[in-house]
């Protein structure tokens, strides 16, 4: 790309969650069902077209940028995550001369001030840990007039699959699979959100909760979707068997089966920056 073969990448350690077999499982079973259906969403939402400059913070598996490729045919885009062993899934698959790769930590954005024209992020910015720094620095990067997409997941009562997963765990672990405070729910009030990004100068055009609902084809299916994905089982696999049957009893009692159709919920912010 033109102005990103300008840019240095960064020398940021990788997540520690997304590792192993979970990158390509994370992939191949949780993004048809559960992140989809916002990549899509999101890409619906840019303004901007043509010939511009695009960062995509968190693009792990490339789920949001196979769509970024479709919406933005003229785009440079630079494809970016912590994660090099979920970016490299990515590789496997998608190609373009307007695609650049970069392994870097959002709250330390390797590139110069006034770079990018968008700046979209799929549920990337609940994991870190510094939340200011991150939309401080997105800000920074990005030009004047220039659009932030980003999502996170709303509060996880309204997301049933993930509740009763992460209730199932709890339960025989005495942990969640990953620390809540990490989690995919570690940051799902939407008023605390436009608070931050007034703080990091940002405008917000719109910030709203976007409702879905997702079909999976048996109770079973989607609790194997869940387990494989996740880390703590991934350290203890002979939990699998009795996990799966447990998993299954209770998302087809809450959710049905054959199929099993779940609602969703995800928060989601349109943002610019204030032009000169």
């Amino acid at each position: 790309m033109e102005n990103s073969q300008q840019h240095a990448q960064a020398e940021t350690p990788t997540s520690n969650f997304f590792t192993g077999s979970i990158p390509r499982n994370y992939d191949t079973y949780m993004g048809p069902v559960l992140l989809n259906p916002y990549a899509i969403d999101l890409a619906g939402r840019i303004k901007q077209h043509g010939k511009i400059e695009v960062l995509e913070l968190a693009a792990g598996t490339g789920i949001v940028t196979r769509y970024l490729l479709q919406a933005l045919p003229n785009a440079d885009i630079a494809a970016t995550d912590i994660s090099e062993d979920m970016m490299n899934i990515a590789k496997e698959t998608i190609a373009s001369p307007k695609l650049y790769w970069a392994n870097l930590d959002m709250a330390a954005i390797p590139f110069a001030n006034d770079s990018f024209d968008l700046i979209v992020c799929q549920f990337g910015l609940m994991f870190v840990p510094d939340k200011q720094k991150a939309l401080s620095e997105m800000h920074r990067v990005l030009k004047p007039g220039g659009q932030l997409l980003f999502n996170t997941w709303g509060n996880i009562a309204e997301n049933p699959m993930w509740q009763i997963s992460f209730g199932l765990f709890k339960q025989v672990f005495g942990e969640m699979p990953v620390p809540m405070q990490q989690s995919p729910f570690a940051l799902t009030d939407l008023e605390e959100i436009k608070q931050l990004l007034t703080e990091a100068n940002f405008t917000t055009t719109k910030a709203e909760e976007v409702r879905k609902t997702t079909q999976v084809e048996t109770a079973k299916s989607a609790a194997q979707r869940f387990l494989l994905t996740a880390p703590t089982l991934a350290q203890k696999p002979e939990f699998y068997p009795d996990l799966l049957s447990q998993l299954e009893k209770r998302l087809a009692e809450n959710l049905g089966d054959n199929p099993l159709v779940a609602p969703m919920m995800a928060l989601v912010f349109e943002a610019t920056k204030a032009g000169n």
